[in-house]
């Protein structure tokens, strides 16, 4: 007897408008980095994209965690520009605190 696959368990999220915008900006632009190198992206990449896209106020430990690396890049970029480099810090901050 199989079982149907567990829902990973989602935290709840309240980013303001310029946070989700970085937070979208970075997920946006690793999908296209996927997809350039002609590979598909992981899926919880394309679901966190959709949740971004739809306006949901919950991700899951995973994508929480993905998206502190992604925004950490982005941080130690020298061509991201400090406003952006401001908010991406902030987030990275604020992330582990939704998720243990």
């Amino acid at each position: 007897m199989s079982s149907s696959p567990s829902k990973a368990k989602t935290y709840d999220v309240d980013f303001t408008r310029e946070q989700a915008w970085i937070a979208h900006h970075r997920v946006v632009t690793q999908v296209d980095e996927s997809l350039d190198a002609g590979s598909q992206p992981p899926e919880w990449l394309v679901d966190l994209f959709e949740r971004l896209e739809t306006g949901a106020d919950s991700i899951t430990g995973r994508q929480a965690a993905e998206l502190q690396r992604l925004l950490a890049d982005y941080v130690e970029d020298t061509e991201t520009p400090a406003d952006d480099e401001r908010v991406a810090a902030a987030l990275i901050d604020e992330l582990p605190t939704i998720y243990p």
